[in-house]
């Protein structure tokens, strides 16, 4: 199973300065139970294109955040969205939810490792 959380790619991105790693990674941590929210709101309503728009959101922050596998799904997802290949929807969608879990529990996990990341 790949690992939710890149922690050598997330100091590369932040030019190895850990204390904005785990500032970028707590910001994110408290943005995404929104984001998967409003996703999956969007998918109850069929409303595709503001489900589009929250994946595009969701795939954004995962190119700053050392989420390489959340980052693939949330473009999978806007992928399929972009192309109204709505029927692959539901599958993309429940990846991308047991990744966001993943993600969040690997943050908490790191959080009560080290009292911070």
């Amino acid at each position: 199973m790949t690992k939710s959380i890149d922690w050598q790619m997330l100091l590369k991105l932040t030019n190895n300065k850990p204390e904005l790693a785990e500032e970028l990674l707590a910001l994110f941590a408290s943005e995404l139970p929104a984001l998967r929210d409003g996703i999956n709101a969007a998918f109850d309503k069929a409303d595709w294109k503001e489900m589009k728009n929250q994946v595009h959101k969701l795939h954004g922050s995962c190119c700053y955040t050392g989420t390489p596998h959340l980052k693939h799904l949330s473009q999978e997802l806007e992928e399929a969205l972009k192309l109204r290949n709505h029927g692959a929807v539901p599958l993309f969608l429940e990846r991308l939810n047991s990744e966001i879990q993943r993600v969040l529990n690997a943050i908490q996990q790191e959080n009560y490792a080290h009292d911070s990341f």
